[in-house]
Parts: structure tokens; C-alpha cells; sequence
């Protein structure tokens, strides 16, 4: 069965897979010390926004073993204040900074790639959306390797300039008529939702679509074009949380799961501001239960392919299944209890 074409992530999560950039040769010393040196060497641009790579180099030896697992520029929840520090300032006073920090200031950086080793290091961003023509403020600081906060500006006009050359190779997917999760947004400039699926720890198995396999139909629900609607949303609802209400109102037993849910964002803090489901088949094995194949994306990391996971009927209500959300926070590190005991 051919898999699905899932449509693109919204413009705020990454650069556009239809369009060539685009690159100007940008190479800004940012911030440095005796043993540090933090600077811009790459600036991608897109009609949406820019893709910064921003590279580290030091000559210091522990670097890589206090300041994370193998890439020591990404900040751990566990030590407040480490990490690369960096924001961006617009002409018209939009910001973004990331770590990120607050909200509504029109502005966002999401990380991307990264890798390095032996005191090189690379990280790339998205930065949404596209500055303005005027001065656009880079600052660093990396307070925990004694880097002070410092700043260069690049030229807006000539981001905007660049903008305009680039190639879109052909058109966009269309967004889900989905009104729920990040689908609502459509791909367009509104400002990013508030999501709770958090990402994979990479080298955990996953189902390959290849192996996702849906049990044959069972009893169909009396409306079955309501009833798929209904368990599309909860997946959506489940793993977007757009509107940000309780874990339970489309999750089985989901107060149960709030604490690893908790644990999951604390894991992984970047990689929850940028998680989508596509949501594949959905096949009713009964009335009340449905099996349901579906991908979660992220920008920056490797996907973990087709899942096949449940959804029943509970209330009325279409939820995910509580193994299935409990299965997806433990990819991230996550501590879930067993499911409550349930009537017969």
C-alpha cells in the first residue's frame, strides 16, 4: 500500500523542502574568550525565514563531557544557564532567543542540526520569519565556558535582497483540512502552538512503516466518517496540544500520564516546540476501538518512522489509547505508571 505524502510542518519549524536558498558568505565572529570562539559562518535564506549555522571552537579540554551528552552546545534541563546563548533582534523590535524564552515576542529560533567533536562544534537554527529590511542584532554569551554576552548586526536589506532569489523548485503540499493540531495553522505565518509530544531518543526501535501492519475491520461504528474524524483529532489534539487543555480529554486515563508528560518536556525542552503527527490509516477492529497508523515529525532529528498505535471510545469521547501516548513518552525518558485498573 503506498505510504501517504504527509503534508509540510509550518513555516515557524524549519525551512521550506520545496525551495532553494539563497546563501550569502556570512562568516561574523560573534563572541570569544582566550579558549572560545562563537561565530555566524553560514546564512541561508529562504522567502520564510533563515537558516543560521552558527559553529564553536575551543581549545578548552573538558568541553563535551560537563556540557552535555556529545554536543555540548545544546542546553540540559539538569544545569540551569549552560549552554550556547543566543538571540536575535529585528529593526521593529521583534525578537527571538533560544534557549526560548517567554512568548509573543514575533519571533522564533528553532535548533536544527548539529555535530561536532575534539573543541569544533556546529549548530544550525531556524529563524521565523524573515527580518525586515533595518539592522538585524545577533547576541551570544555562553556564561558556563565565561563567553560575555556580545553582538554583531548583519544587514536586513540584504537578507531581504537574498530572499527574492530564491528558487521554489515546485509547489507546496497542501496543509490537512484538519482543524486541529499544528494543521490549523496551514503552513501559514500565525505564531507556533504549544506542543506535548516530545521527541525520540535516538537508537530506541521504532516501527518502520514497512512493519506497520493494521488488523483487518471489525464492527463499524454506526456513523464510521464521524467516528475517524473524531479519533484523527484526538491523535492530533494528543500530540499537538494546540489548545492546551487537560491530558485527559483525548488521552485514555491521561491525568495518569501527566507527571511523565512533565518529564518528557523537561528531557527534551527543544524538540517539544517543533513535534507534528501525520496521521496515516485508521482501521475499527469494533465499535469502540480503532487502529490507528500514525508518524510523528520533528524538525532536526532523525525520524522514527510509522507507528501503529489504538484508540478507543470512552464518554462518548474518541481518546488515545493510554499504552500508545505512554509508549511514545518513554522514547523520550520518560516514567510512565501502568494503566489504571479498568472495568471489564
Amino acid at each position: 500500500m503506498p505510504q501517504p505524502v504527509p503534508p509540510p510542518p509550518p513555516v515557524w519549524a524549519g525551512p521550506p523542502a520545496n525551495t532553494l536558498p539563497t546563501v550569502l558568505p556570512t562568516t561574523v565572529v560573534l563572541g570569544r574568550n582566550d579558549d572560545t570562539v562563537i561565530a555566524l559562518t553560514g546564512l541561508a535564506v529562504y522567502p520564510a525565514g533563515c537558516d543560521l549555522r552558527i559553529e564553536v571552537r575551543s581549545r578548552r579540554p573538558d568541553l563535551g563531557f560537563p556540557f552535555g551528552f556529545a554536543h555540548p552546545v545544546v542546553p540540559r534541563s539538569d544545569r540551569p544557564g549552560n549552554g550556547l546563548l543566543l538571540g536575535v533582534l529585528f529593526s521593529d523590535g521583534r525578537k527571538a532567543t533560544w534557549p526560548t524564552t517567554g512568548s509573543g515576542t514575533g519571533a522564533r529560533l528553532t535548533p536544527r542540526n548539529g555535530s561536532g567533536g575534539a573543541g569544533a562544534f556546529r549548530q544550525d537554527l531556524w529563524l521565523w520569519p524573515l527580518p525586515p529590511p533595518g539592522a538585524v542584532e545577533l547576541f551570544v554569551a555562553w556564561p558556563e565556558l565565561g563567553v560575555p554576552e556580545s553582538s554583531a548586526v548583519l544587514d536586513g536589506v540584504a537578507v531581504q535582497t537574498a530572499a527574492g532569489q530564491a528558487i521554489e523548485l515546485w509547489a507546496p503540499a497542501p496543509a490537512s483540512e484538519t482543524a486541529n493540531g499544528w494543521f490549523a495553522f496551514g503552513g501559514s505565518s500565525g505564531s507556533p502552538p504549544a506542543v506535548s509530544m516530545p521527541r525520540a531518543v535516538a537508537g530506541l526501535p521504532g516501527a518502520t512503516a514497512s512493519q506497520v501492519e493494521l488488523r483487518a475491520a471489525g464492527t463499524q461504528p454506526e456513523d464510521s466518517e464521524a467516528a475517524a474524524a473524531a479519533v484523527r483529532t484526538a491523535f492530533e489534539r494528543a500530540f499537538t496540544a494546540v489548545d492546551g487543555g487537560p491530558l485527559e480529554v483525548v488521552v485514555q486515563d491521561g491525568a495518569v500520564l501527566a507527571g511523565a508528560l512533565a518529564q518528557a518536556r523537561s528531557n527534551f525542552p527543544e524538540a517539544v516546540g517543533t513535534s507534528w503527527v501525520a496521521v496515516a490509516d485508521i482501521v475499527f477492529l469494533d465499535p469502540d476501538r480503532a487502529a490507528v497508523t500514525f508518524t510523528v515529525h520533528y524538525t532536526g532529528g532523525i525520524g522514527f518512522g510509522q507507528q501503529l498505535g489504538y484508540a478507543v471510545l470512552g464518554g462518548g469521547q474518541w481518546k488515545v489509547a493510554y499504552e500508545t501516548f505512554a509508549r511514545v513518552l518513554g522514547w523520550a525518558g520518560a516514567l510512565t505508571p501502568p494503566p489504571p485498573p479498568r472495568r471489564p
